[in-house]
């Protein structure tokens, strides 16, 4: 079988190796989400890189605490926590359906 694109990009799978493509294409790719949540006692401001999903928003976003939010992504991102004052910062490489737990900046950072 042989995939052609329009930037002349051909690849023939082999049934042994799995298929990777290096290229703006985003087919077969299962958008979800990384939930993010704050268990401290104090606001923080939650990032998550747009890796794999180029129309995903990588803005900070406040999360009061016990508040969560998500992002929608496709594959593997980073997630990172700020304070109030930016002195302060912490955050976990994670692959999507990950839920993230922002505990403290101690190195409190739980992925399910």
């Amino acid at each position: 079988m042989t995939l052609h694109f329009s930037t002349k990009l051909c690849v023939f799978p082999d049934p042994y190796t799995p298929l990777t493509l290096k290229s703006t294409f985003n087919f077969n790719r299962t958008i979800s989400n990384i939930i993010v949540i704050n268990k401290s006692s104090s606001a923080v401001s939650a990032f998550v890189s747009k890796y794999s999903n180029s129309d995903g928003d990588d803005s900070w976003f406040n999360l009061a605490p016990g508040a969560r939010d998500s992002w929608n992504r496709a594959g593997w991102e980073l997630v990172a926590f700020k304070n109030a004052n930016d002195s302060n910062r912490a955050g976990v490489y994670v692959p999507s359906n990950a839920v993230v737990t922002f505990n403290d900046f101690g190195s409190n950072i739980t992925v399910e």
